[in-house]
């Protein structure tokens, strides 16, 4: 009876610890996903960008009142065009990761700059951000992404 409820401990203790390995690498995993994220939109490299969204992938920008289907033709044709048009550049801060089941959680404050490059002007706002993905064929993939915008004192006041 007693080797019965050792062995009952050990396997609960191989499960947790196996469990426990598994969360940690789909972290570190996604981490690294949005950082190719992240890197792919600063450096205009749109093929890496798309093939992160998860086909029919949404985007709700701060700068638009209505959403962006991704990896549809009318998104491809906007983000291509914007960045043709505009040096784009996003800066996280204080991000943070969270891995539930196949469900990957970011989310952080950014800075975002626009400079349109015929003018050279630009602007930078500053947004709390959400980006959600999921886990499908062993990939972290962009499903939804939020920007709220953070009002200015100039603004508050």
């Amino acid at each position: 009876m007693k080797s019965r409820f050792v062995i009952a401990i050990m396997v609960i203790a191989v499960l947790i610890f196996f469990s426990q390995a598994a969360i940690a690498d789909d972290l570190a995993d996604l981490k690294a996903t949005h950082q190719r994220f992240n890197k792919a939109w600063n450096t205009g490299d749109l093929d890496t960008f798309f093939e992160i969204w998860q086909d029919g992938g949404i985007w709700l920008p701060a700068s638009q009142a209505f959403p962006m289907v991704t990896n549809s033709a009318m998104g491809k044709q906007f983000f291509g065009k914007w960045l043709e048009t505009h040096f784009s550049q996003s800066q996280w801060y204080k991000v943070d990761y969270r891995v539930i089941g196949d469900t990957g959680l970011v989310w952080g404050v950014t800075t975002n700059t626009a400079i349109v490059k015929a003018t050279g002007l630009g602007k930078r706002v500053f947004v709390k951000e959400t980006i959600v993905f999921v886990k499908s064929d062993g990939k972290w993939k962009a499903v939804m992404s939020h920007e709220t915008p953070i009002p200015s004192e100039v603004e508050i006041y």
